[in-house]
């Protein structure tokens, strides 16, 4: 098939003419395209530019503004756990990696910052790939583009106080974003290791952690897994460990928040058999400001204790507490930090009450709450039974003890199995003088004291007992 296309001109009339600006009309759309083409072409640059800036320059900046934040947080980390000394030992900050050696070690428990003799201490070594965009990162398993301050690997070892270092498995992934935020995880698979003296084996562990508001809150989540070591016939072993807290650093200088913990089992065997360990040591604990006030209440159960020569213990606590004076607590608490981790911390310690006895007074005339609602134990005997409760009234003007004690009421209520009181007084016939007074009563086959505190008079078992006030 052909096909035909004709194209016919037709010859201008007479005397018509071209109307103005039509060839420029014409035109426009040629000269709209290219001048479009060019500012495509302008964005590109700009934004390859911006991006160059981004991948080349910014990485030395953000690398300054990471290690300027990390060393924050370990000032932060002094401040919130003076028991716990960090040390810097070295920081090479480059352009778009940097690397990091910390040391962790306890203070006045033998274990020094500096790693001297026979003290030992654990050893941090972390690489920091940094930048908005950390391209350097993703040579790495856990490398990311995501935009932040750096992303970082840590590894752990042991310092044996001599020099020698002990890995000890898992790796610490963390990431700081740009608002200074730092997110991480403890990653540890199941294995096993062998050393001089014995074999440790692990099932692994994942434990989520979180800093937050310039480190003023702190959260980790997760949960180890069995764990164990062996070494001929001795042997210990700890069950699966889980881990649930929320601290927030209130303006007082002491933390609030939530913990639940739970240990599984704990072991320790030798030649002769179970020596010592426990079963399923659970935790939960919560505290919260109200206004000026603290309120806490902390739960601890321990379903079984064994102790040698003795038998199993089982142990359940309840702790309340309401209404005390937080910024007096917070000063005390700080006071008692000082005193711990002074150079002479015996002496210190022997100094503190007259360093918070202000504070103390302060704390006590603005009243509160402190209960027991639960203390039982239950050993092989029976079981003890305790419930105590004290309350401080608020008191305004001059303090004074002799008005403290007055405005103050107790009660206590306590059951003890009629057996172990009959092994106490073999071990201490004196004891019986307890009963001879009333203090224990027996009641079916247990011995009770049920005592009360109010208006400086104490009643125990219905028989009052006028206690001496000071100044009297």
């Amino acid at each position: 098939m052909v096909v035909t296309v004709r194209f016919e001109c037709q010859p201008r009339a007479a005397g018509s003419r071209r109307r103005p600006g039509m060839a420029a009309r014409a035109s426009m759309p040629a000269h709209s395209a290219i001048f479009a083409r060019l500012q495509v072409k302008r964005s590109i640059v700009v934004t390859l530019v911006v991006l160059a800036l981004i991948i080349l320059i910014s990485p030395g900046v953000v690398g300054w503004i990471a290690e300027r934040n990390l060393q924050q947080g370990i000032d932060q980390a002094r401040t919130d756990s003076p028991d716990v000394v960090v040390t810097t030992e070295k920081f090479d900050r480059g352009w778009f990696t940097s690397e990091g050696r910390h040391r962790v070690s306890l203070r006045h428990t033998g274990v020094a910052g500096d790693g001297g003799d026979g003290m030992k201490s654990l050893i941090i070594d972390t690489r920091f790939d940094h930048g908005l965009v950390p391209v350097s990162s993703m040579s790495l398993s856990s490398g990311s583009l995501k935009p932040g301050l750096a992303r970082m690997v840590s590894t752990l070892h042991l310092d044996d106080g001599q020099g020698n270092l002990t890995e000890l498995p898992g790796t610490i992934f963390s990431e700081t974003s740009l608002r200074g935020d730092t997110t991480g995880r403890y990653v540890l698979e199941a294995g096993s290791r062998d050393d001089a003296n014995g074999t440790a084996t692990w099932s692994g562990a994942d434990l989520q952690f979180a800093a937050s508001d310039g480190h003023r809150e702190l959260s980790v989540k997760g949960e180890v897994q069995p764990w164990s070591y062996r070494a001929g016939t001795n042997s210990a072993e700890v069950g699966k460990l889980t881990i649930d807290a929320r601290q927030v650093k209130t303006d007082f200088g002491f933390a609030v928040g939530d913990v639940i913990m739970v240990i599984e089992s704990f072991a320790v065997a030798g030649e002769a058999g179970p020596m010592s360990g426990f079963q399923k040591l659970d935790i939960n604990g919560t505290s919260a400001i109200d206004g000026d006030a603290v309120n806490a209440r902390t739960r601890m159960s321990l379903q079984k204790l064994v102790v040698p020569e003795f038998g199993e213990i089982g142990i359940s606590m309840d702790v309340v507490v309401n209404g005390l004076d937080a910024a007096a607590l917070g000063r005390i608490s700080k006071a008692a930090d000082s005193a711990r981790t002074s150079d002479d911390p015996d002496a210190a310690l022997g100094d503190l009450f007259s360093v918070i006895q202000g504070d103390l007074e302060s704390m006590l005339a603005r009243g509160g709450e402190i209960r027991l609602d639960q203390l039982d134990i239950a050993l092989p005997q029976g079981d003890i039974r305790s419930k105590m409760t004290l309350a401080l009234a608020e008191s305004s003007g001059a303090f004074s003890w002799p008005g403290t004690i007055m405005a103050t009421t107790a009660s206590a209520d306590i059951s003890v199995p009629e057996a172990l009181v009959q092994m106490g007084l073999e071990m201490n016939p004196d004891a019986t003088s307890l009963i001879d007074m009333g203090f224990l009563k027996l009641e079916g086959n247990v011995y009770r004291m049920q005592a009360e505190f109010a208006g400086g008079l104490l009643t125990v078992n219905g028989a009052p007992l006028p206690i001496p006030l000071p100044g009297q």
